[in-house]
């Protein structure tokens, strides 16, 4: 059960994230300074933008290893997040305060986060009815 999906090229170019980064933000995606303080998690890969609702995220994974992959089952769902540094968005996720997380495209993109976090794939595997 997907809350709102965006495959618009224009639409995506809208909300793309931040290019510089800090320890909130950066071209990987967002986290609130406050825990508890997001309902819903946006996911953004190079060819659509997903939105879930917190309450319907069940189990999930951080497992280590180069790159690292966040593994979430969410809806009926499987988010699969490789990269670097997920730590940081995993605590963020379980502490509820994550609230975007962007597929990064390039090189620039994974230097300009000075927490050296990086997103380098999301794969959403839909629920088949």
């Amino acid at each position: 059960m997907v809350l709102k999906s965006i495959r618009n090229s224009q639409a995506l170019e809208s909300i793309e994230g931040s290019a510089v980064g800090d320890e909130w933000s950066g071209p990987w995606g967002t986290i609130s300074a406050s825990p508890n303080s997001t309902t819903t998690l946006r996911l953004i890969t190079r060819k659509e933008v997903v939105d879930y609702p917190y309450r319907l995220i069940g189990r999930r994974t951080l497992r280590e290893g180069t790159p690292q992959i966040m593994e979430l089952e969410i809806a009926g769902d499987r988010i699969i997040i490789a990269g670097h540094r997920l730590r940081r968005l995993f605590d963020a996720l379980c502490q509820e305060s994550l609230e975007v997380v962007q597929e990064q495209s390039g090189l620039d993109d994974f230097n300009q986060s000075p927490i050296g976090l990086r997103v380098t794939s999301i794969k959403i595997e839909e629920k088949t009815a």
